[in-house]
């Protein structure tokens, strides 16, 4: 995810918007904390946060989920029918706020071919 975050931020994207669902890690029934690691990941490349929303995967509507849930209250890890819609917008490396045309053209210059 990193390196996603990464790629947005060297081809100037000024906000970028990420659906994240909740996991849980059916081998051992434990949970993955996968908006988290998003958050973090775009956060260490220079991106803040704008916003936080909410939308139904709607994974109960499935008519094989009976079998899952059950499963899910026997492990007592409840499935999640929500995913996190995180919008993220640039601020610069560390927060300084450096434009963007700026670490771009450093970008650039820095990962050109040589000879």
């Amino acid at each position: 995810m990193r390196c996603i975050a990464q790629g947005c931020g060297a081809v100037g994207a000024k906000r970028c918007t990420i659906i994240v669902p909740a996991s849980v890690d059916h081998a051992d029934w434990s949970e993955v904390h996968c908006p988290e690691i998003v958050r973090e990941a775009w956060k260490s490349v220079g991106y803040r946060l704008r916003r936080t929303c909410y939308d139904s995967k709607h994974t109960q509507q499935n008519p094989r989920m009976a079998r899952w849930n059950s499963l899910a209250r026997e492990h007592r890890a409840p499935i999640a029918d929500i995913a996190e819609v995180l919008t993220f917008d640039w601020l610069g490396l560390h927060g300084r706020g450096e434009k963007r045309a700026d670490r771009t053209s450093w970008a650039v210059r820095s990962f050109a071919p040589t000879g």
